[in-house]
């Protein structure tokens, strides 16, 4: 099993952008009024290292897999979930897409995506999910080494299909 210690955090700030209203950590739960979303935590495997606003970020305790959730409002709704989707991948090199497809989160359309790409020579395969709801965008990615992707995938995959997004306050 293989590490992605040292390339997690140039991977957070690689996916994520600025955040600013912050969420609560409710039992096993992400909730987010201000930007419209209820998420579970991934599960007992899985380790919260930051939570920067609207920015969380899990690193499995077994394997070299991390999840991100990243949501940005008021800010590129109007962009289509591919370009958003491409956005998310800037910096990787040796991108290779492997399936995209549309698919529906709680009945919005929403951009799944997996892939193996390269972060500072480390190899990795990556799922993500891009939502556009309202006036916000949601973007959930897991990724490992390629030898530990099926590990946490299905936590991953739990997350993303329970996850709720409502109407935001205001």
């Amino acid at each position: 099993m293989l590490s992605v210690g040292p390339l997690f955090f140039p991977l957070l700030l690689l996916i994520t952008g600025c955040a600013t209203s912050s969420g609560l950590l409710v039992e096993r739960w992400y909730m987010n009024d201000a930007k419209g979303i209820i998420a579970p935590l991934p599960g007992e495997y899985w380790e919260l290292v930051s939570q920067n606003g609207t920015r969380l970020a899990f690193r499995h305790r077994v394997s070299s897999a991390g999840i991100l959730l990243n949501t940005t409002c008021g800010r590129d709704e109007h962009l289509s979930l591919p370009l958003l989707t491409r956005h998310l991948f800037f910096g990787f090199e040796q991108k290779e897409i492997l399936e995209q497809e549309e698919v529906k989160i709680q009945g919005i359309p929403a951009l799944k995506s997996l892939l193996r790409a390269e972060l500072q020579g480390m190899p990795l395969q990556i799922a993500s999910y891009v939502i556009r709801y309202r006036s916000c965008v949601y973007d959930f990615v897991y990724y490992a080494h390629p030898q530990d992707f099926a590990t946490g995938l299905p936590d991953f995959e739990r997350m993303v299909r329970e996850v709720r997004l409502i109407p935001q306050e205001g």
